[in-house]
């Protein structure tokens, strides 16, 4: 049960960053957004290291098996952007080009 808290705890503060990105139509990712909130609370001792330590180490400890999968991810992200700028007459080359600025 300990676990399922200490992931609620960050799951938590990444929501409210995506909330307050999409709220405030800011540029800047809300996972960001999530973890500078996260850190500002551990700084200011809002909560204790030791509420999310076990799940953080757990996390960062796998972040070399989770990169495998990321290229997966990627190849799908850039397949669909790439549908999207040729719908919208845009040309792909190593970054998309509109018609307007050619």
């Amino acid at each position: 049960m300990k676990l399922y808290v200490q992931f609620m705890i960050i799951l938590i503060f990444s929501l409210i960053g995506e909330a307050i990105s999409t709220l405030f139509h800011l540029p800047v990712p809300g996972s960001i957004i999530g973890l500078v909130l996260l850190f500002l609370a551990l700084e200011f001792k809002i909560i204790r290291l030791r509420h999310i330590d076990t799940v953080g180490n757990f996390l960062l400890s796998n972040y070399g098996k989770i990169q495998r999968y990321q290229r997966l991810f990627a190849s799908y992200y850039h397949h669909h952007f790439r549908g999207y700028f040729t719908k919208c007459g845009c040309h792909w080359s190593s970054r998309p080009v509109c018609q307007d600025t050619l």
